[in-house]
């Protein structure tokens, strides 16, 4: 059990560090992380060890957190504050027994996915899928999201840069269905900036 949450974690890290660069299929290979924790955490049931269990089910929760945090799908919030409140249990437990198991690895998902959620979203998309991004040079639907994100957030000038680049790639790859959106969004972008004192 506790080796198939070491496993987990592993698969998970690897998904994680394969998004900043881009790398295809990185939320497949996280969501595999956290499957394999979830079998883990039935196991211990089974096997009647709820230590195991709630540290799985901590850590479950703590990388759903920060799955959903990085690709901006809703829930995100409610699954935070399960993730708070179950650690909270966990480490009156943990006290209680004098037993830290997993301590570290929860400990490392914490401050990634609270520094996550925390980040205004245009900086966390900029890292997560601009800056080591290998095929930014031809990415227009990262560099569309990503003025999406500056726009939201109000800072238009950048956000103008980044749409541009969205349409010139775009417009160079010959995606009608995206060229058409796109050059609607870089159209409100530019109306909004054009406004701006």
């Amino acid at each position: 059990m506790k080796n198939l949450i070491y496993a987990g974690l592993g698969v998970f890290t690897l998904g994680f560090i394969a998004k900043f660069f881009h790398i295809h299929f990185n939320t497949y290979i996280m969501l595999g992380g956290t499957l394999l924790i979830l079998i883990s955490i039935i196991s211990a049931l089974i096997k009647k060890d709820k230590l195991v269990a709630l540290s799985g089910l901590c850590l479950f929760l703590w990388l759903s957190t920060l799955l959903l945090t990085i690709k901006f799908l809703p829930f995100t919030l409610i699954f935070l504050l399960l993730a708070m409140i179950t650690s909270s249990i966990l480490v009156y437990i943990m006290v209680k027994k004098n037993n830290y198991l997993f301590i570290p690895a929860l400990v490392t998902y914490v401050t990634i996915a609270i520094t996550a959620y925390i980040l205004p979203t245009d900086t966390r998309y900029y890292y997560l899928s601009i800056k080591w991004n290998q095929e930014i040079d031809d990415d227009y639907m990262s560099w569309y999201k990503f003025s999406w994100h500056l726009s939201n957030n109000n800072k238009l000038e950048e956000a103008l840069v980044a749409s541009n680049k969205a349409v010139y790639l775009v417009t160079e790859k010959g995606d009608e269905h995206w060229k058409q959106l796109i050059k609607e969004h870089h159209e409100k972008i530019s109306a909004r900036f054009s406004k701006h004192p």
